[in-house]
């Protein structure tokens, strides 16, 4: 009885070997990938150079077009968090990344549209090829932050409540927290050059693929909706 306490209960000083054992390498690895899937959708990059992202589009109004971001941003977080105990952390996780991709890959489409019509601008300043899809910008970032807000958003940090073990969660949540922050701020602050490099349609691209390679990943991962700690950890173990 001594001996299950003692291992459920948090300690302030987990060493790396503590880490080293299956029951916590393997959900702490899982964590670690999750989260750099759901930075690798470009969120921060999103939230950032938003109007920038209108800018470059010359579609909608970007100072418009960001408040009404940051408003569905708002009301989709109150709504899809409804859900996530009612269908799961590994079925909303699926939604948000296939979703979160579709939108993604649409506004690639848009700024590859635009890109390729270069020499091909109207009298107004605009180009005819995406005269017509001008909505498109707006209706694709309104679309990912919905389904961001769905999963790729909250589902990393719920799993990671979840599955690292009681003794070492202080220490493996903070790491966790850490790198997310890390690659936050990498991916933020390298968009431009990516941006350089790849185009605006190859970022979104590249985001977008991100997602869809989180889809896979996440179908190998177990569910932990109804499940206690300890059936989490004997499954790892």
């Amino acid at each position: 009885m001594q001996s299950q306490l003692d291992e459920t209960s948090p300690t302030a000083g987990a060493s790396i070997r503590d880490f080293i054992v299956p029951e916590v390498l393997k959900p702490f690895t899982i964590v670690m990938i999750i989260m750099v899937i759901q930075q690798f959708s470009g969120v921060n990059c999103i939230v950032f150079y938003a109007s920038q992202i209108f800018d470059s589009a010359k579609a909608l109004n970007s100072d418009v077009s960001s408040i009404v971001i940051a408003g569905v941003n708002l009301t989709s977080c109150v709504i899809c968090m409804q859900f996530l105990d009612k269908a799961g952390r590994k079925v909303m996780f699926i939604i948000s990344s296939i979703g979160s991709a579709s939108a993604l890959i649409g506004l690639g489409v848009y700024f590859y549209i635009q890109a390729t019509s270069t020499g091909l601008k109207n009298e107004s300043g605009g180009y005819d090829a995406v005269e017509n899809l001008n909505w498109l910008p707006l209706a694709s970032l309104v679309v990912f932050n919905i389904f961001f807000t769905a999963g790729l958003g909250p589902v990393p940090f719920i799993y990671m409540a979840e599955v690292l073990p009681s003794r070492i969660i202080g220490r493996a949540s903070g790491i966790c927290i850490t790198f997310n922050w890390i690659l936050a701020f990498t991916i933020t602050k390298s968009f431009e050059g990516m941006k350089s490099g790849l185009g605006d349609y190859g970022c979104f691209w590249l985001f977008g693929g991100s997602c869809l390679v989180g889809t896979v990943f996440i179908m190998f991962v177990p569910e932990t909706k109804g499940k206690s700690l300890h059936e989490i950890q004997t499954y790892f173990s």
